[in-house]
């Protein structure tokens, strides 16, 4: 589980009100015919230099998770999203899980305290594998038992554990 830059950035506008939600529910319908790309782009308009994300990050995910078909499933996903969000005035934050599904899944939890938006990527795509983000502000890491091919630079807990970060800059949270 992991999050990306764009999805804290997506997280950040969802986030700051009723008329960002509104304004996100918009884009939402008005990128059912042209795809999200179109609604995308609207939204890179208006947004401050450091927080564009760039389309060609955007499309290359999509493409690896389901293509077409999982544009449609984002879609609707983020529209009931937001409207439990709007509903609720709850913020939405989202996360990518890996490597535990084959095909793509949208799940959308309604808590008491924000809608938890899980995008799980399949375990064939290239979003599968290789995952994480350098450029987020979210930090991720995996625990699980070591292995012998494991890095000695991974392994805590006198070699019985190995920890990997996936997303973030800083390092290990365990020594």
């Amino acid at each position: 589980m992991y999050k990306t830059f764009d999805v804290e950035v997506l997280d950040d506008f969802y986030s700051e009100g009723r008329q960002n939600l509104s304004r996100g529910h918009d884009l939402l319908q008005a990128s059912a015919t042209g795809g999200l790309s179109s609604g995308f782009d609207q939204y890179e308009e208006e947004q401050e230099p450091q927080k564009q994300t760039g389309p060609d990050q955007f499309g290359a995910w999509i493409a690896t998770a389901g293509g077409e078909n999982a544009e449609t499933v984002i879609r609707v996903g983020y529209d009931a999203a937001v409207e439990l969000a709007q509903a609720q005035s709850l913020p939405i934050d989202t996360f990518f899980v890996t490597g535990a599904s084959d095909e793509f899944e949208f799940h959308v939890c309604e808590g008491t305290h924000q809608i938890t938006v899980l995008m799980f990527m399949p375990k064939d795509s290239e979003y599968g594998r290789s995952y994480g983000s350098s450029r987020a502000r979210a930090k991720s890491w995996i625990f699980r038992t070591g292995r012998p091919d494991d890095s000695d630079a991974d392994l805590v807990d006198g070699g019985d554990v190995v920890q990997i970060q996936r997303s973030g800059r800083d390092g290990p949270v365990a020594s």
